[in-house]
């Protein structure tokens, strides 16, 4: 994964993954979820970019790194259980703002210190099949979703390993 780090240090782009289906995903339990097994056994190659004050981007170098389990088990695994409530109490949708736009129930980058959910698709109709309709909106199909790592939990993660 690259990442690029702004002048100042910080690092401005959360990380994504790949989308998850809704109709697999509250098939799963938290022990042999895709999720958890992906972050337990995936070692990650960070290659890491530095802004410059003038804004040029330059190498800084490559770090490994793996989730460790004390916050896989901990805070990763209380995004994907709220996100498997969600899914399966059909409560997607919170509301939708006065500009159409749907505000959901998923977890942000305030619920929780690693992750959260959000969307994940080339616009809002691109989407999967919902196992449940949408309380709020009626809806049998809702925009790709997928994990991301925040931001900030990124930044924190660099800064331990330099």
């Amino acid at each position: 994964k690259t990442i690029r780090i702004e002048n100042d240090g910080s690092i401005v782009e959360s990380m994504s993954f790949k989308t998850f289906r809704f109709t697999e995903i509250i098939k799963e339990d938290w022990e042999t979820s895709e999720l958890r097994e992906f972050f337990e056994t995936t070692r990650f190659m960070f290659v890491l970019f530095q802004k410059d004050e003038e804004g040029r981007q330059y190498f800084q170098g490559i770090h490994f790194w793996n989730m460790p389990l004390s916050d896989l088990d901990t805070h990763m695994k209380n995004v994907w259980e709220e996100t498997v409530r969600v899914i399966r109490d059909g409560e997607i949708v919170r509301r939708i703002t006065s500009k159409g736009q749907r505000r959901t129930n998923f977890p942000t980058t305030s619920d929780n210190p690693v992750g959260h959910v959000r969307p994940h698709a080339r616009d809002k109709t691109d989407t999967y099949p919902l196992p449940v309709q949408d309380k709020v909106t009626g809806l049998q199909e809702f925009t790709k979703q997928c994990f991301w790592l925040n931001n900030h939990y990124v930044e924190k993660t660099i800064v331990k390993l330099e």
